[in-house]
């Protein structure tokens, strides 16, 4: 078997190995053992990346501010030990991932495209093999919708230029629509975003970057407002159904789904306002006067309190750190943001360079592991998700700057999205490209002196350099 292929089965692997679960002390996916088991090589394989030694570095920070925070404030040894391999899980895993994208590869375009293929396939094979608790509750909105969603953005990258540019974006609002009508407000976000990516690609090198950066932005601002006020009015009036309907009762409020769809933040909020520095270490357990303090928030704001919020954020000593960056700070205190100030920064560059290459595939993976960072738990479905995501970042710019050749590749590409043909090659211009160096030179002096209209005194001249052409590559050697 050839080094390429089977790179590119290792790809395929590592991604569809994120979703199946091993049973050891909690569920550690197939990948996350195998990059446990070949730490050393994953964190060379990670150094290698740009900005990769800055990631383990940042991360040994937040590993030491749990550390602290465990001595400082003592919690339960279960929930410490899976806070120190939840760090080391996440950080060995994006280096394995490294390691798989850029491995053996003279294009770079097929492992990440293998990887992602794997993902797919995986979550739909890990819900029935190794299904998450979460997965009874709502098996689209934990995980099936995303893996179906993943796949058919894989299947409409091979269209052709033609019937992607017109097809993908009815494909994405049909997705969008979807994902809201069955209450599935996250992936239809995600989703929107993906198509306000594709409708904004022409822009992405038309614009100034702080152009198109600020359109973009604007309209993402703009399309999340219209989707909450469209899931708001279609739930209140029962067309999502019953469970819509109640749901939208109790988290509906003077900041809407902002804050109602995240009660868990104002606690988490009020955790890290009362020690930012070194945090409730890994237990997370605060006082209940914290807690109370968030209660009141929330009952100011017309908020409302059902059972649910009091069985989930109040009754329980412990916090419920449903975000991965204030769930962090909760317990490590300053420590972790390093590494998540880092990590939002890697995705938001990887978001950026997928739109402007049309990796609309890419771009929702990256997207989604954004949100996750921001608004879901660090566990067991979202590690894997946030370390691919982190390799393919890094893995986008391993080849270091040379960001003119790579705007160059993503003008030629969105050309070619747009349907737009390549410039065609000048025929004099390759074959002065074909010709030695001082035959360059001669050619060039023979067109200057035709339009000055001396060419006929420099023929010649011409013929005496034609006879001391230097070998290929001599006029480079000596330019050099």
């Amino acid at each position: 078997m050839s080094d390429a292929r089977s790179g590119l089965l290792g790809a395929l692997g590592a991604g569809a190995g994120l979703w199946v679960f091993l049973p050891l002390g909690g569920r550690v996916s197939l990948t996350e053992a195998a990059a446990v088991l070949l730490a050393p090589p994953c964190l060379l394989a990670l150094a290698r990346c740009r900005r990769g030694t800055a990631l383990a570095v940042t991360a040994g920070c937040w590993f030491a501010g749990l550390a602290v925070s465990q001595v400082l404030h003592p919690g339960p040894l279960p929930s410490a030990v899976r806070a120190f391999a939840a760090v080391i899980a996440l950080v060995v895993t994006a280096g394995l991932l490294c390691s798989v994208l850029t491995r053996g590869q003279a294009d770079r375009a097929r492992p990440r495209r293998a990887v992602l293929v794997g993902f797919a396939w995986g979550q739909l094979v890990g819900l029935f093999v190794t299904p998450p608790s979460a997965a009874g509750l709502d098996l689209w909105k934990f995980g099936g919708g995303q893996a179906v969603t993943l796949l058919v953005l894989l299947a409409a990258e091979r269209f052709s230029p033609h019937t992607r540019r017109h097809a993908l974006p009815l494909l994405l609002l049909v997705l969008t629509a979807g994902h809201l009508a069955v209450g599935s407000r996250v992936l239809a976000l995600v989703t929107f975003v993906a198509l306000l990516g594709t409708l904004f690609a022409p822009l992405s090198w038309r614009r100034p970057g702080r152009v198109r950066a600020a359109l973009l932005a604007a309209a993402v601002v703009a399309g999340a407002l219209v989707l909450q006020h469209a899931y708001t009015s279609l739930a209140t009036s029962g067309a999502l159904g019953a469970d819509q309907q109640i749901k939208i009762g109790f988290q509906d409020g003077d900041l809407g789904l902002i804050v109602g769809g995240r009660k868990d933040f104002v606690f988490l909020l009020a955790a890290v306002a009362e020690r930012p520095v070194v945090g409730w270490g890994p237990g997370a357990v605060v006082p209940a006067e914290t807690k109370a303090e968030a209660v009141t928030w929330l009952r100011e704001h017309d908020y409302p309190l059902e059972v649910y919020d009091f069985l989930t954020f109040v009754r329980p000593a412990t916090l419920y750190l449903h975000s991965v960056v204030l769930g962090s700070w909760a317990t490590a205190g300053l420590a972790a943001l390093p590494f998540w100030l880092l990590a939002m920064a890697l995705l938001g560059g990887g978001i950026v360079r997928a739109w402007r290459r049309g990796g609309i595939a890419e771009l929702f993976v990256l997207v989604m592991a954004g949100w996750h960072v921001l608004f879901s738990p660090l566990g067991d479905t979202t590690r894997g998700h946030i370390a691919l995501a982190l390799a393919l970042a890094l893995t986008a710019v391993a080849g270091g700057d040379g960001r003119g050749d790579e705007d160059a590749r993503d003008r030629v590409a969105l050309g070619r999205a747009d349907g737009a043909a390549e410039p065609a090659a000048d025929p004099e211009s390759a074959q002065a490209q074909r010709r030695p160096g001082g035959q360059q030179h001669a050619h060039r002096g023979l067109v200057t002196a035709c339009l000055s209209g001396q060419h006929q005194q420099l023929g010649h001249h011409d013929d005496e350099r034609r006879d001391q052409v230097p070998p290929e590559g001599g006029d480079r050697a000596g330019e050099a």
